[in-house]
């Protein structure tokens, strides 16, 4: 208990400072008109993220238990008329023990680790929802058939399947890793070489891949406190 009020105290200052991103022209062919509505952008990124919630909870966690950790995601715009349509939002991550990353990167931002992973349990109902054709999904008809899979599937990776009476559970992990290819290019006469990154992310369980998709950035989206 003597630690509540330290504790409250850091939260609070961090609450009150109401830190803020503000994009600038660094170089001659920045344009000074575009650093403005760059930044308006930004903030309404921030505003309909509830950013600020993301990352006080990162901090919260970070304060209580060591590392809190929160990440920057792309879904679809329920709200555009293009069904194609994609928002930047600022997600928290609940349990910080739910991350991990590179030990060998150096920064502490993390923005050097060439790999990531998020885990998080899923329930049956959510596997067949979103991927109906992976082998979990295919049990819960009470079938011989389905409840031999499910029996294979706890022999085959034990520590990624739970089972709690009649609620099954899978451990779902997203695999980020950086893909490096060194390419040459010519500068003003002069040749050089740049590390041309590429950020996947794989979906899966202990047993099989769910999904591989290709990141738009250099960077893993996941952001350490």
């Amino acid at each position: 208990s003597k630690l509540d009020q330290p504790i409250q105290l850091v939260l609070n200052q961090a609450r009150a400072a109401k830190l803020r991103v503000n994009i600038h022209t660094v170089s001659e062919d920045a344009d000074d008109e575009t650093a403005p509505l760059m930044q308006g952008l930004y903030r309404r990124i921030e505003r309909d993220s509830n950013a600020d919630q993301a990352r006080l909870w990162a901090l919260d966690r970070a304060v209580k238990c060591g590392r809190g950790a929160y990440r920057v995601n792309t879904k679809w715009d329920e709200d555009s008329g293009d069904t194609l349509d994609q928002e930047i939002v600022i997600e928290p991550i609940l349990y910080q023990d739910a991350v991990y990353f590179d030990p060998s990167s150096e920064r502490p931002d993390k923005s050097d680790a060439d790999w990531a992973f998020v885990v998080a349990w899923w329930s049956l109902e959510k596997l067949r929802r979103e991927y109906p054709d992976s082998r979990a999904a295919v049990e819960g008809e009470d079938s011989t058939v389905d409840a031999l899979e499910w029996e294979s599937l706890t022999q085959e990776a034990p520590e990624w399947v739970r089972e709690d009476g009649e609620e099954k559970g899978i451990l779902v992990a997203e695999y980020w890793y950086k893909e490096h290819n060194r390419v040459k290019k010519m500068v003003r006469g002069r040749q050089y070489e740049r590390d041309d990154v590429k950020v996947c992310r794989v979906t899966m369980t202990g047993f099989e891949i769910l999904d591989k998709v290709d990141w738009n950035g250099r960077y893993i989206p996941l952001i350490p406190v």
